[in-house]
């Protein structure tokens, strides 16, 4: 009898610390998905010493990408669906970072597959990040518009956690601007790799 009772309280003291394991785990996911990245300084204006030309005669839109973040992957799903509602498109560009020192491994990007298949997204490579060291950004998935003058109008996230499609502050903003409204918000959290991590390729 003390046997059995010992058998199933070890079962339930085990059930107890599989069901507390695995809250502690989803609480640690939660928490991973829902906490901001670094926000790094973007610029306030169009950089003076950036190879990369503005062009256009009217506003321009770049989202910094690192090439193999699966979270970015939401955030292009996002830009697509901004650009799909705007009365007239900004010039749209994907400035997308990767490591020179391994060419093979970056050479296979389904985000760079991705950008490619997008008509209306202009793919920049920036092997090594000076582009986005010229534009103050650090964290894959910010996203920049600058007006006709160069002025940056918005810099941050347009996804509202990590990885995750939907409408955030950060589309909200964009949308209305691109509508030429006013809006309160000239920034939103940005979630998303570190452009400089060395992070899994999503198969």
């Amino acid at each position: 009898m003390d046997s059995s009772l010992g058998s199933r309280a070890g079962i339930v003291l085990f059930g107890t610390l599989w069901v507390a394991a695995l809250c502690f785990g989803f609480r640690g996911l939660l928490d991973y998905s829902s906490a901001p990245s670094d926000p790094g300084t973007p610029v306030s204006a169009w950089p003076d010493d950036t190879e990369l030309g503005a062009e256009s005669g009217g506003p321009e839109l770049l989202m910094f990408a690192h090439a193999l973040c699966p979270c970015t992957q939401a955030s292009l799903a996002e830009l697509e669906r901004v650009l799909a509602r705007a009365p007239e498109r900004p010039r749209a560009r994907v400035v997308l970072w990767s490591d020179p020192t391994q060419p093979e491994r970056f050479s296979e990007s389904r985000l760079r597959d991705r950008v490619r298949a997008v008509p209306e997204i202009e793919l920049v490579e920036d092997p090594g990040g000076r582009l986005a060291c010229n534009f103050g950004v650090t964290t894959s998935g910010t996203t920049v518009l600058f007006d006709a003058d160069g002025r940056r109008r918005f810099a941050g996230g347009i996804t509202a956690s990590r990885g995750h499609e939907g409408t955030s502050v950060g589309t909200l903003a964009l949308d209305a601007l691109l509508r030429g409204e006013s809006t309160e918000r000239s920034a939103a959290p940005v979630y998303g790799c570190s452009l400089t991590d060395d992070v899994e390729r999503a198969r």
